[in-house]
């Protein structure tokens, strides 16, 4: 978790998982 929070995440990196998060609880709420 440590090692993994020294990794900044880029702009469309950080996007990309949001949208995928974002649909992925779409997808189980419809």
């Amino acid at each position: 978790s440590i090692y993994f929070a020294r990794i900044p995440l880029s702009l469309k990196t950080h996007i990309f998982i949001l949208k995928f998060l974002e649909q992925t609880f779409y997808g189980l709420f419809v």
